[in-house]
């Protein structure tokens, strides 16, 4: 099952009673940018994401059904910068990163098998 942002945010909005448009402009949020991440069709960066969660008072552990030393969901620095960059890049460009990001993959594996 694939957790999806917007709808968490569209249930913590209902729940709340508060209107998009009120929520985008107490957290300076584009409306429009806001609604995206409503509807699925953009997701929020990290630090934005906290501050909605917290807005709404979601507890992000357990949406995720994360426990603080749960080690299959911590990431490294850099896995996190790599998403970080990820998430900045334009939708268009996501499926380019990944297709490079799976030929170095496909390289490293390579190199790996011949040692």
């Amino acid at each position: 099952m694939s957790i999806k942002l917007g709808d968490i945010i569209a249930s913590g909005l209902e729940f709340k009673g508060i209107k998009q448009k009120q929520m985008a402009k107490d957290l300076g949020i584009q409306y429009s940018t806001f609604n995206n991440y409503v509807c699925n069709t953009r997701e929020p960066d990290f630090e934005t994401m906290i501050r909605i969660f917290r807005y709404l008072d979601i507890d992000l552990n357990a949406v995720f059904q994360l426990t603080p030393n749960d080690n299959n969901y911590s990431i490294t620095k850099d896995e996190a910068r790599l998403l970080k960059i990820y998430r900045s890049v334009p939708p268009n460009m996501k499926k380019r990163m990944i297709a490079i990001n799976d030929n170095i993959a496909n390289i490293a594996n390579m190199t790996k098998d011949e040692q």
